[in-house]
């Protein structure tokens, strides 16, 4: 499926890995497929005139990582679990173990996106799938990335009427 992605659509697949990285995830989830068709300005654009807040949907929101000052709070000092577990593992233990997979797999629901994302080309009967296409999937998919889209202040309706040609729109 990959070879009918448009430059623009490999992009927005690597940088969803990026961010995938970047956020210390395990798998490339629909929030950070979102992010990264955000990077590009016409995308960012057309969802910001559906009412979209692309710098809310585009800060990161993860906190996968450990969160010093709430820990302590509840009594567990970091520097002694660090300490700790390269007492019983080795240096850079906790490191290591933060570290992602060389291949970060696709969650469930960003395959399912992808495909939607295939259906959607061929229903507007186009033979390559581009960024439009991804965003068409994401909007039509059950999942996080849409629950953010609606969650800042985005009309589904209207992005998907503004992503799909015009000739289709009156059909």
């Amino acid at each position: 499926m990959f070879e009918k992605f448009t430059r623009e659509a490999r992009a927005a697949v690597i940088g969803a890995q990026e961010e995938a990285r970047m956020s210390g995830a395990r798998q490339i989830d629909t929030t950070h497929l979102l992010t990264a068709l955000l990077r590009d300005s016409q995308t960012a654009s057309t969802v910001t005139a559906a009412g979209g807040d692309v710098p809310a949907l585009t800060s990161s929101t993860d906190h996968g990582g450990l969160d010093a000052e709430a820990l302590s709070a509840v009594g567990v000092d970091l520097t002694e679990v660090s300490a700790k577990a390269e007492e019983v593992f080795g240096p850079g233990a906790l490191s290591r173990a933060a570290r992602p997979p060389k291949h970060l797999p696709f969650t469930r629901e960003a395959k399912k996106s992808l495909k939607l994302a295939l259906r959607e080309a061929i229903r507007l009967q186009e033979r390559t799938i581009g960024n439009r296409h991804l965003l068409l999937g994401l909007v039509r998919a059950e999942c996080p990335a849409r629950t953010a889209l609606l969650a800042h202040g985005t009309d589904l309706a209207a992005l998907r009427t503004a992503l799909e040609p015009p000739q289709t729109r009156s059909a």
